[in-house]
């Protein structure tokens, strides 16, 4: 149950936002969002986040330098230069929220590139409940003292060309949770599978499987070259699927401190993320995690693209304009949904786990392609790897686009064209073998993932003998 401190969500009423603000009529109401913008101004200026800066200011100059001194920087320029986001009734809000019908609302009609905050009672209510103290003690059960998780060090010394992420024994994962020390830096567990169902916000699950429908195609694909004649699945292809399965459903466990550099989810999904509580009963607000993002919608291309740019050039050190920077507060029981392309830098101020997945929605494809696109060509503007099946995906994603690219995004004029020059983009850079001659051998990292060779692959070379083909191939289709 949400806290008195989490104000209800008024009921959205998208046909008034978009409508022109020349041509509509006035509200009746004319501060109809007064409760929830005076709720993110107060979560902004808690005495926790104040706190959080000053940690950063501390260690932002240690001797010889860590990742989490390194980070200090994006952390204090958010802190101190940031604009708590605020509601409006026209297209200068900085974000929506509202209750599952509002979403599904906004999935149908709105223009897909606003974040939404969803708060509604009746379907947290329908959910797998769990806690972050939950969550290590089921690992710990599970486990003994030698199970080793993935998770991100902050505190490592800093070494050009790596990162900070390496395994850790579950029984130090629990030590550093327990710690309010912070002479240590802060830890993110990544590795704990979220396996349950009806996670997804149910919107989502409606009108939002492009992906899953994808994914499907591609293991379908896979499997039929597997399957022995009496129809038994190797468990051999159900290895190659794990990547694209984690970035669909995930959950990660973030110790209070924990910041990191701007970024774009790398394939261009719609990202979201539900934030639980530490443990069960405890009060919404006792869970604080801030979502900072560059707001860009309100931008013109031209801005946009200058934004992109700075952003391509400067990587993981990106310091957006402050004019540009919008925070979003989330407790215990919020639920944020984040439109493809969003270059975000979430701040973790309490101990907090957050469940969530990866969705596209058919209608905003040309949308997820274009940022999709993008990460590929900047490795260092994203976090995460391409999926081994990208080119798999992509073979779904152009079957979708001849049969109806209307009802894909691409109505646009030279709206196919433009399809098919960023899917040969992101093929290109998705895998990339090394293959000198034959990509038949168990070597060839495209085959052994079952995946066709791409037009980067073997130093350039046309056409290759992959059993499940090559680039050269598909173009000619």
């Amino acid at each position: 149950m949400l806290s008195p401190v989490t104000p209800p969500i008024r009921k959205l009423d998208l046909q008034y936002i978009l409508t022109p603000e020349s041509t509509r009529e006035p509200s009746c109401d004319p501060n109809p969002y007064e409760e929830i913008n005076r709720e993110q101004q107060q979560l902004f200026n808690d005495p926790r986040v104040a706190h959080q800066l000053a940690w950063l200011k501390r260690i932002q100059h240690t001797q010889p330098p860590t990742f989490y001194s390194a980070l200090a920087s994006i952390g204090i320029h958010i802190l101190e230069n940031g604009t708590p986001a605020s509601q409006a009734e026209s297209k200068s809000s900085d974000f929506l929220s509202g209750t599952c019908e509002d979403l599904e609302n906004w999935l149908i009609n709105g223009t897909g590139d606003k974040l939404f905050l969803l708060r509604d009672p009746q379907w947290i209510r329908t959910r797998p409940e769990t806690t972050g103290s939950t969550v290590l003690r089921e690992l710990q059960a599970i486990s003994d003292k030698e199970l080793l998780l993935e998770v991100q060090q902050l505190g490592k010394l800093l070494v050009p060309e790596t990162n900070s992420v390496q395994p850790m024994p579950i029984g130090n994962v629990i030590e550093h949770f327990a710690s309010s020390d912070q002479s240590q830096a802060p830890i993110n567990l990544l590795s704990p599978m979220c396996k349950d169902d009806g996670t997804v916000p149910w919107p989502l699950a409606k009108h939002c499987n492009l992906l899953n429908q994808a994914a499907a195609s591609a293991s379908s694909a896979v499997q039929s070259r597997f399957y022995a004649t009496a129809g038994k699945q190797s468990s051999d292809v159900i290895s190659k699927f794990v990547d694209l399965e984690s970035c669909m459903h995930f959950q990660i466990l973030g110790q209070a401190g924990a910041i990191s550099t701007w970024h774009m989810d790398s394939i261009g999904p719609y990202t979201y993320i539900t934030l639980e509580p530490n443990y069960k009963g405890q009060p919404a607000d006792h869970v604080l995690k801030l979502w900072a993002y560059v707001r860009t919608d309100n931008l013109s291309e031209e801005e946009q693209e200058e934004i992109k740019m700075q952003f391509r050039r400067d990587g993981g050190a990106f310091q957006p304009k402050p004019e540009h920077i919008r925070i979003i507060s989330l407790v215990a029981g919020d639920t944020l949904i984040m439109p493809p392309g969003t270059i975000h830098a979430p701040i973790t101020i309490t101990d907090c786990l957050f469940r969530g997945g990866m969705v596209m929605q058919k209608k905003e494809m040309r949308r997820s392609m274009r940022s999709w696109r993008f990460c590929a060509e900047n490795g260092r503007c994203t976090n995460e790897n391409q999926p081994r099946q990208s080119r798999s995906i992509l073979d779904f994603f152009r079957s979708q686009v001849r049969a109806d690219p209307v009802s894909c995004g691409y109505g646009v004029e030279n709206g196919v064209v433009q399809f098919e020059e960023d899917r040969r983009k992101i093929s290109g850079n998705s895998m990339i073998c090394g293959c000198k001659q034959n990509c038949r051998r168990g070597k060839c990292g495209c085959a052994s993932n079952t995946q066709r060779c791409g037009n980067r692959c073997h130093r350039g070379v046309a056409k290759c003998d992959n059993p499940y083909g090559c680039e050269a191939d598909v173009a000619l289709k």
